[in-house]
């Protein structure tokens, strides 16, 4: 990809919440899925000392019918601190309870919560997993929205197989979003499991349309 295309947002605030000593909270990125080859996009704007840092680069949640179906496909994608998931398996599966686990102890996880490519400019619909995610961590991670444009140009869903260079592409790194208020009132009896879970979702869904409102004529 020419990163002279690239216009990215936020990185070095990013960057410092990452890199932090002092950070005792866990990581949470949340992003819209426009491509296949998101993950490796999004992620190479990274310094190499994060790139190659088992202990400081993200885990993501991907699902295990398209990142495992073959001995080859499985190294890749376990190299690639990917965590399988079952789709349609709900949200309490061990993939996730690994994924809280992780986060529990200080690490980063990225999660698409659209759950599939959606290559129109419009998100649909995220999927409850990231607010269970969130109800049943032992402590209140750091959970930070991503927004990214042009890189169903650079890979269509559908037709070639070729990736297209020089395509323009934004990615935006936004602030942590605040959610305790919602956790706070499901603690004291006002909500329910699954209405916290749709508050939490819908909550995170506005962090990262609010980037694309403010981000989206950029380019």
């Amino acid at each position: 990809m020419n990163l002279s295309q690239t216009k990215v947002y936020g990185l070095d605030k990013f960057q410092s919440i990452i890199d932090d000593p002092h950070r005792e909270r866990g990581i949470i990125t949340v992003s819209n899925h426009e491509s296949v080859l998101d993950d490796p996009f999004l992620w190479g704007v990274l310094p190499l000392k994060t790139l190659f840092s088992i202990h400081k680069m993200r885990w993501v949640l991907g699902a295990a019918d398209i990142c495992y179906t073959s001995i080859f496909k499985s190294y890749f994608f376990v190299f690639g601190q990917t965590i399988p998931t079952i789709r349609g398996a709900g949200i309490y599966q061990p993939g996730v309870d690994f994924a809280i686990d992780l986060v529990n102890k200080g690490g980063w996880i990225h999660i698409y919560p659209e759950a599939k490519v959606v290559q129109v400019n419009k998100m649909i619909r995220f999927k409850w997993g990231v607010g269970r995610i969130l109800m049943d961590m032992d402590h209140e991670p750091l959970v930070i929205p991503i927004w990214h444009k042009g890189m169903h140009l650079a890979k269509p869903l559908y037709g070639t197989k070729l990736v297209h260079l020089n395509k323009p592409i934004t990615l935006v790194f936004g602030d942590p979003v605040e959610y305790a208020d919602i956790l706070a009132e499901w603690r004291q009896g006002k909500l329910t499991r699954e209405e916290t879970r749709v508050r939490l979702t819908e909550r995170l869904y506005k962090a990262i349309e609010d980037l694309q409102i403010q981000y989206d004529d950029v380019n």
